[in-house]
């Protein structure tokens, strides 16, 4: 795109023509959406690719990834040995079991744990039990 002196001002990319001809386009769910997918309440299947920052994030869990990008890679390095279907190992109070093996690579785990839960709060416009009971109290006063 050019201004009125001729001069380079921006670039228009395809996206932009395309939602100038129909809107904002959603775009597809991440890989990374994809990585982890719950089982149980309390169980994931995960891709041995899955970062280990992105793990941390999603679970809120505190693995190291000082020497190791991914599960697989943080799996392996604490079991010691080529893992093998079946193969288990415990890090910070979770558990990594190979379900997967593609020849000598990890492609995924079963992961048990516990995730912290977040309790929902009440929110300012919704009043809480305790507040519905003083409502009660104050209309039966006022009768």
């Amino acid at each position: 795109v050019m201004d009125e002196y001729g001069e380079i001002v921006g670039v228009v990319t395809m996206d932009d023509i395309m939602a100038s001809i129909f809107g904002e386009i959603e775009k597809p769910a991440s890989a990374n959406d994809q990585d982890m997918t719950m089982t149980t309440e309390n169980s994931w299947k995960v891709l041995g690719s899955t970062s280990i920052s992105a793990f941390n994030a999603r679970m809120q869990a505190n693995l190291d990834d000082s020497f190791v990008q991914t599960i697989a890679g943080l799996v392996l390095h604490n079991l010691g040995e080529m893992p093998v279907i079946g193969s288990q190992t415990v890090l910070n109070e979770w558990s990594f079991t190979v379900t997967e093996m593609k020849d000598r690579r990890i492609t995924e785990l079963l992961v048990v744990g516990s995730a912290p839960v977040i309790a929902p709060q009440s929110s300012p416009d919704q009043p809480s039990a305790d507040s519905n009971d003083d409502l009660d109290s104050l209309s039966k006063e006022s009768e």
